[in-house]
């Protein structure tokens, strides 16, 4: 671990343990320089899956212990992945039920900007949701389904373009 490495780390560490409280602004510097030293000399093998940990365990770090408690946890930190870190972050990711529900709850202006945004990303047509197609389909304003359909077009060559398929580019050039 480089110096810099450290700093950045410790200064992290130092500012979330701030942020919740668990330690004085007065008390910054010290802790930082602790820190730094404690991981360049004692924790030389600190990663960043071991650092994600620390941070995480920072809202529930016991302040009264002082920093021999935080040290301790830092050279206890294991760097083994938590078995079921996938699938909680699989679990919070939104599903395409949930963007409809979410998209029937906007105004308008917000829908349009979701629209634009869905038929302009690049990414393939069946990743398009139904619901936004339909949003389309309804309008009845002839130059907003024009401009509509423009977006549809670049985000068409979007994805030719990084798909890599040529007769697709073709079609839209």
């Amino acid at each position: 671990m480089t110096k810099e490495d450290a700093n950045q780390r410790a200064n992290e560490i130092v500012n979330e343990l701030i942020v919740f409280n668990k330690i004085k602004m007065s008390v910054k510097n010290i802790w930082a320089e602790k820190i730094i030293d404690f991981l360049l000399e004692e924790k030389k093998d600190y990663n960043l899956l071991q650092h994600s940990k620390v941070m995480k365990s920072i809202p529930n770090y016991p302040a009264e212990e002082g920093i021999a408690e935080l040290l301790e946890n830092i050279t206890h930190v294991n760097s083994i992945p938590e078995s079921n870190m996938l699938e909680e972050k699989k679990s919070e990711l939104p599903t395409k039920e949930q963007w409809a529900l979410d998209f029937s709850y906007m105004n308008y202006g917000e829908q349009k900007t979701h629209v634009i945004g869905w038929l302009t990303c690049g990414c393939p047509e069946s990743a398009i949701p139904k619901f936004v197609i339909e949003w389309v389909r309804g309008l009845e304003n002839e130059s907003l389904i024009k401009v509509m359909r423009e977006h549809y077009s670049s985000g068409r060559k979007t994805w030719a373009s990084v798909s890599g398929n040529k007769e697709v580019a073709k079609i839209f050039k």
